[in-house]
């Protein structure tokens, strides 16, 4: 029936049963209802995503563990989801949310080998973050380090990277090296974020490095709790950080796809 290959009409998409526009920019009346279709349709994503994010949020400061493992899913699969049927272009996109899909069903356990493994995933979703950052570097960063205004979110990382895992490393034990191998590539990447958009200042860009400097105070936060502090209440303020940061990478790769379009 319908063609699988571009052309000035749309064809029906076997998945999601929404027109998808090989040349949008074409017919600016399918345009109109492409967007309207998918602006309708990412509704329902989000707010199942804001419906989870709360229950979490309550399920953890309550210490039910179980309730939020079951809802943890909703975090990561509606933006995907949302993602793909209104851009679905970057596939950096899908393995980011992929590895955090991944590390947020198993990080809740005590045991060494999930929170482990749990990390590993963190840790695939950071290096991805480093090549993103690399590919919007419009100069080589040897260069750009000549100059105070980019050398200096590096020495504040530094400092409070070195600051943060010399106080935390007696509580760590067996998993010092572990998290600090994940911690020093996300503590990386927010600074490199930082130069990356005082070099290159756009919107979706402005998304990305909030999510990264978020991510890196959720990390931080979730490291002090879980292995010093111990509160409940916290708890729930890791999750409402750490769902922000996953909308405001959503929101790069989503402004920015829409920016080229």
């Amino acid at each position: 029936h319908y063609p699988s290959k571009c052309s000035n009409y749309f064809y029906f998409s076997t998945l999601s049963n929404l027109p998808l526009f090989c040349n949008r920019s074409s017919n600016p009346k399918n345009l109109l209802t492409y967007t309207m279709l998918v602006n309708h349709l990412s509704t329902y994503p989000r707010i199942l995503f804001l419906i989870a994010t709360i229950i979490i949020i309550i399920s953890r400061m309550l210490g039910m563990d179980l309730v939020a493992l079951i809802f943890t899913p909703f975090l990561t699969l509606p933006l995907i989801y949302d993602y793909h049927i209104s851009v679905g272009k970057d596939q950096a996109a899908y393995f980011i949310f992929s590895f955090c899909f991944l590390g947020d069903m198993i990080v809740l356990s005590d045991d060494f080998y999930h929170f482990t493994s749990a990390l590993m995933a963190y840790w695939g979703a950071s290096i991805i973050y480093c090549l993103i950052l690399s590919r919007e570097l419009e100069k080589p960063l040897v260069k750009l380090m000549n100059q105070w205004k980019y050398i200096l979110p590096f020495g504040i990382f530094i400092i409070y990277f070195v600051f943060l895992m010399t106080f935390l490393k007696p509580y760590l034990e067996e998993l010092f090296i572990p998290i600090i191998i994940y911690a020093t590539t996300i503590t990386f990447a927010a600074p490199l974020g930082v130069i990356v958009y005082l070099n290159k200042k756009s919107k979706p860009l402005g998304y990305f490095i909030a999510g990264l400097i978020l991510l890196n105070i959720t990390a931080s936060i979730i490291g002090l709790n879980r292995f010093y502090l111990k509160s409940y209440f916290l708890h729930g303020i890791e999750t409402l950080l750490y769902t922000s940061t996953l909308f405001l990478i959503f929101l790069y790769f989503k402004t920015k796809s829409n920016d080229e379009l």
